[in-house]
Parts: C-alpha cells; sequence; structure tokens
C-alpha cells in the first residue's frame, strides 16, 4: 500500500497477513480491507496500492485495484510491482533461447552439488585464496535478483570448485561416482565452454534487470 504523510512524503507500507473468507478478488480486497483496520490505516491518506500483474489483482471490471476503489470511493495510483514484470519479460526470453534451460539446469546442478554436502562446503572453503560464497538452496523463484546472487556465487567460487573437483579426482579414497560427478563438472565448466560464456552474458543480463 501507498500511504502519504503529512508532509506530503509517500512511503510503501506492508499491511500483513491476513486469511480471508472469500476467494478470488473478492478475498483479496477483504483482506486488504482488515489488515487496514487492524493497524488504522487511514484511507483518506493512501493514494496507491501495488501488486503483481495477475488478473484477480489488475482486473479491469472485478480486480483488487477496482474494488478497493470502489470500496474506499477515490482513485487510486495501482503499480504493478516491477519485480514481477521485469520476471516475466526474462521468463518470456528464456523461453525463446532453449540453450538457457540447459544452461540454468547445469549451474542448479553445480550449486547443489555443494550446498547439499557440508564436507564439499567444508572443501571449498579450505582451497579458496580468498572467501567464498556460500551456495544457497536453489528454488525455481523468477525474482532476477535471486538469480543473478545465483550466479554471483558460481562465478565467484569458480576457481575454488575446479580445485575440489581436481583434488577429488586424484584422491584415491574418493568413490568412482564422486569422481565421475567431479570429472563431468570440469567438463562442463571449462575456461570458454559453452556455460562460462553463456553464465558471463546472463550476468549482465540479469543484473539491468534486478
Amino acid at each position: 500500500m501507498i500511504h502519504q504523510y503529512s508532509n506530503g512524503c509517500l512511503q510503501v507500507c506492508i499491511l500483513g497477513v491476513i486469511e480471508p473468507d472469500a476467494n478470488g478478488a473478492r478475498g483479496l480486497l477483504e483482506a486488504v480491507v482488515k489488515a487496514s483496520d487492524c493497524i488504522k490505516v487511514d484511507c483518506n491518506k493512501v493514494v496507491g496500492i501495488m501488486t503483481d500483474g495477475e488478473s484477480a489483482n489488475t482486473g479491469k471490471q472485478g480486480g483488487l485495484w477496482k474494488l478497493l476503489q470502489d470500496h474506499w470511493k477515490k482513485m487510486l495510483i495501482t503499480v504493478w510491482c516491477t519485480c514481477h514484470r521485469s520476471d516475466l519479460a526474462m521468463e518470456a526470453m528464456e523461453n525463446v533461447v532453449p540453450e538457457l534451460t540447459v544452461w540454468r539446469s547445469n549451474y542448479v546442478a553445480l550449486a547443489t552439488y555443494f550446498h547439499t554436502s557440508k564436507c564439499r562446503t567444508k572443501a571449498l572453503n579450505s582451497v579458496a585464496n580468498v572467501g567464498v560464497i556460500a551456495f544457497k538452496a536453489h528454488h525455481d523463484v523468477r525474482f532476477t535478483e535471486h538469480l543473478h546472487n545465483f550466479i554471483t556465487a558460481v562465478n565467484k567460487n569458480f576457481q575454488a570448485c575446479h580445485a575440489v573437483f581436481k583434488a577429488t579426482i586424484d584422491n584415491p579414497e574418493a568413490t568412482q561416482d564422486e569422481k565421475a560427478k567431479c570429472s563431468g563438472f570440469q567438463k562442463l565448466w571449462c575456461e570458454g565452454s559453452i556455460q562460462v560464456k553463456i553464465m558471463a552474458l546472463m550476468y549482465d543480463i540479469y543484473d539491468i534487470f534486478k
């Protein structure tokens, strides 16, 4: 919710969490009104609302934007969240470039390989010349800032990852399965590979969109 203070300044306010009884846009309206009443929002000072682009929010005839304006009997500045909107553009771009689907699954696999093992993470820290960025769990959320942070971790830890792969392959106590995984990562993420080139490109693109 966009709230205007007496000094003219605007601020985005998070109303809270409400579980409505109704479904669809009517339920969204119920939640907004109840949350506004709970924290005693003066509707006369509310000048706008920000949501994602779902039709239940943005529908011209019966979406939340329209229902809320009717409820408060005033016009509002209605904003489609920039994060959601830019993600739609990113999603459309990725859908028409099939190589990106393969690339994404490969870098998720690389990050997951380290994230799911404290021993591998410890090995990563032990061979790094500088501090490493922790690989976080991957969630299939298209917020480009999240993806940008994900790639940043891969890029920052790149040399350390290769050092771990080599050490594992050379380790006589490592299992054949573990050596095969590291060998696969080594070949896939070698300098000048298509994976690395796409990573450099997508890092810049995500940096713009985030």
